[in-house]
């Protein structure tokens, strides 16, 4: 609960060392990925190091070949893992695995073609063009949010 509570209000960094050491612990542990493991480290995964993340979502891509042979559920949560992963990329260049970020993108993008699967796609596009310097694709994708609501993440 509390990585929920800080996860809503941004204060994720203020989590005691003990609090996040305990939720690293059940993530490494973790040998059988449920909807609520996945939804844990969906939320947590900014408190792990860059290498620990590296690692992890190496693991899911290995795990995971095919996205949508998985539950819808699972499939909704590692989206938002993968999401996560690449606005996480984009601030951590120099340290992130490039393999991870271009398979993060191809898992999105083979996404069924689904209303429910809509943001997914949107958003391995927009990392696509960024990623390419499509500064003009990007934006449209941006500026396609906004116009949606959808400014307060982008």
């Amino acid at each position: 609960m509390i990585i929920i509570k800080a996860a809503i209000s941004n204060t994720l960094d203020k989590i005691p060392e003990n609090k996040k050491e305990y939720i690293k612990r059940a993530i490494f542990e973790t040998n059988n990925w449920t909807e609520s493991s996945l939804r844990l480290f969906a939320i947590s995964m900014f408190i792990f190091n860059t290498d620990d993340i590296n690692s992890i979502l190496k693991a899911f891509l290995n795990n995971i070949q095919d996205i949508n042979s998985i539950s819808k559920n699972k499939q909704k949560m590692f989206s938002a893992i993968l999401i996560n992963y690449l606005n996480y990329s984009l601030n951590h260049t120099n340290i992130v695995i490039k393999d991870n970020v271009y398979q993060s993108i191809g898992r999105l993008k083979s996404l069924r073609v689904d209303p429910k699967n809509c943001f997914a796609k949107i958003m391995a596009n927009y990392y696509q063009y960024v990623l390419n310097g499509d500064v003009a694709k990007s934006q449209n994708i941006l500026n396609f949010l906004k116009a949606n609501g959808m400014s307060e993440i982008v």
